[in-house]
């Protein structure tokens, strides 16, 4: 089947910057503040371990209440890949700031997925985004994404409306790059337009692609804890491929994910909705449920990897 896969990836917390130190210079001190935040964490959350242990199995990772108890007392430490991971779900758990425990860690482990992987030309595209003025550390915290696909009487992309509720996690957060993705050259005109809450500065075309890079900022420098509702637009101008599916890459956990189509003609047939971990994993996502016009997944408390909402059309009812 031909077709287009559209995905807005918002990598304001995207790969993170390389540090100046690896595990092989990691101190004692500094896992003895990892300690030290765990501790700090738990006895304000005041759960003990068994609660904890069963909130991580819920969230499909397996750890013993002993390893939580040596990570506590730094007898332990994370180092697999796995344990990175769960220290991710810990911090959501726990309720502390994204970062707050795993930016301890040493950097191999704490290096997160990165968004970009999911894209072709991805070295092309890194390149473009270190030309922007908005860099990639992590400063924000996405609560709520929610994607709106537009697909017109001829099966066709039009527009794709975003809406975020972020929340800025150091003082003066203010902007973020934005990458859009096409596996489809038929696209011609378009761009991005700021709806609420935000403003759009340079707009770059990745040369040889379709991926579109962009930056954008909120209309002031947000204080650490400040959130913020922006609304932004991505028109694909003129297309000719059946559009089929929409998906999101998440670099990093959201309270609620709803990925939705709005059809202006015809409706699909057989939606289904999937979620992939970065280790090719199976991430459990919101069934589609087809109300008028728009088909939605909402997910739940969506964790790191790429979500994507796809359907079929009926045979012989295409519109030219």
């Amino acid at each position: 089947m031909s077709g287009r896969i559209v995905s807005a990836v918002d990598v304001w917390c995207g790969p993170v910057p390389r540090c100046a130190y690896d595990h092989r210079s990691m101190t004692d001190m500094q896992f003895d503040d990892f300690a030290a935040r765990l501790r700090a964490a738990m006895s304000a959350r005041n759960l003990p371990l068994d609660r904890i242990q069963a909130h991580l199995a819920a969230a499909g990772i397996t750890l013993s209440a002993a390893t939580l108890s040596y990570w506590r007392s730094g007898r332990s430490r994370p180092w697999r890949r796995q344990s990175f991971e769960a220290v991710t779900q810990l911090e959501r758990i726990l309720g502390v700031p994204d970062g707050h425990l795993t930016d301890v860690l040493p950097e191999t482990r704490r290096v997160e997925w990165n968004p970009l992987s999911v894209l072709p030309h991805r070295e092309i595209t890194e390149g473009v985004l270190a030309d922007l003025t908005t860099d990639l550390a992590r400063r924000w915290r996405r609560i709520c994404v929610e994607d709106l696909l537009t697909v017109d009487a001829h099966r066709h992309e039009t527009r794709q409306e975003t809406r975020m509720v972020l929340e800025a996690l150091v003082d003066g957060a203010s902007g973020w790059p934005v990458v859009v993705f096409a596996d489809d050259d038929d696209s011609r005109g378009g761009g991005l337009r700021a709806l609420s809450g935000c403003l759009i500065g340079d707009v770059l075309e990745v040369p040889g692609t379709p991926i579109l890079v962009a930056e954008m900022f909120t209309p002031r420098p947000l204080a650490r804890g400040e959130r913020t509702v922006i609304q932004y637009e991505v028109d694909f101008g003129t297309t000719r491929a059946e559009a089929y599916r929409v998906g999101r890459s998440l670099p990093g956990p959201v309270a609620v994910l709803s990925l939705g189509v709005r059809f202006e003609g015809e409706l699909p047939d057989v939606p289904r909705s999937k979620g992939a971990a970065p280790g090719g994993g199976v991430l459990p996502m919101g069934a589609p449920s087809l109300v008028g016009q728009e088909l939605r997944s909402v997910t739940i408390d969506a964790q790191i990897g790429v979500y994507v909402l796809e359907w079929t059309w009926s045979a012989g009812n295409a519109q030219v």
